[in-house]
């Protein structure tokens, strides 16, 4: 079952027990589905990555607005947006993991600029990759 289908199938048993919050997040997830495909110049179709960037992207909007909520009731709200969302994404890879891929990287190739290692760390992790946690380990390790 795809990811896309997964998501379907979940709005629909959020319909039938009768969970308006879940709801709420997955239509949304599904509008911004929506959104992207028809954005795109070309029929785009609905693949497991695409569902992956656009889950990502929506939860990093989401983290991103917790700052501007003064009010906890709010921010809890949103976490639990958040942790709904996240549940459909790949785990990140740990901390320990990112530095075992970047000294594997390292002792593969001789001297290398930081985009080039961060490019092929990047792939090897995959969607468990975090981006700005690679980075800041790279820049350590090439110092």
């Amino acid at each position: 079952m795809s990811l896309f289908e997964k998501l379907n199938e979940d709005v629909k048993s959020a319909m039938k027990s009768r969970d308006k919050g879940r709801l709420s997040v997955l239509r949304m997830l599904l509008s911004e589905l929506n959104y992207e495909q028809s954005a795109a110049k070309e029929k785009l179709e609905i693949t497991d990555p695409l569902v992956l960037r656009v889950l990502s992207r929506y939860a990093k909007r989401l983290n991103k607005s917790l700052a501007d909520y003064p009010d906890e009731e709010k921010k809890a709200e949103i976490r639990e947006e958040v942790a709904i969302v996240e549940a459909y994404l790949p785990k990140k890879a740990t901390e320990a993991e990112t530095k075992a891929a970047i000294a594997k990287v390292l002792a593969g190739l001789n001297g290398p600029p930081m985009g080039q290692v961060i490019k092929t760390v990047m792939q090897e992790l995959g969607d468990s990759a975090d981006g700005k946690l690679v980075s800041t380990l790279v820049r350590a390790a090439l110092n």
